[in-house]
């Protein structure tokens, strides 16, 4: 069976760019420029944010394989977990946000950088990816008790 790797969309990365730019700058600007006092220091920060923000969403992926679930991202060292640490497998809804829950066998959690949509980064083939991801999972879902995802 082959790999399937989630990454965030160049539109999707597009979007999240635009408005998250957009909110920011006006956000981390206004009080400089309400009171005149070095509006271009404000500016520059916001820019220097965005620009690790965007990192770090670009850099979101999620690499489901025969042996497992690999979660990278931008600021966390890369992550492996093997069916047998895999509790389960749950989309959730949070704000706007959609995205999905890995749970681990020992009851820790992580929600996985891709798939995802949010306000700010629209992806409007997030279903059809969460229901490749949680068919793949349960394919391989190995633990006793693994139901978590299989109820929508």
């Amino acid at each position: 069976m082959e790999n399937l790797i989630f990454t965030m969309s160049r539109r999707q990365l597009t979007g999240f760019l635009v408005r998250y730019g957009v909110i920011f700058a006006v956000m981390v600007s206004m009080p400089f420029i309400a009171s005149l006092h070095k509006p271009l220091t404000g500016l520059g920060m916001a820019v220097g944010i965005l620009a690790l923000s965007t990192a770090a969403a670009a850099g979101g992926r999620t690499v489901v394989s025969p042996s497992g679930i690999e979660v990278r991202q931008f600021y966390v060292r890369r992550r492996h977990f093997a069916w047998e640490q895999i509790a389960g497998l749950q989309p959730l809804e949070n704000r706007g946000s959609t995205f999905i829950r890995l749970h681990l066998v020992d009851g820790r959690h992580l929600a996985l950088p891709c798939p995802s949509t949010t306000a700010l980064a629209p992806h409007p083939g997030y279903p059809a990816e969460r229901d490749q991801l949680l068919a793949y999972w349960h394919r391989h879902a190995v633990h006793p008790n693994a139901s978590i995802g299989l109820d929508q």
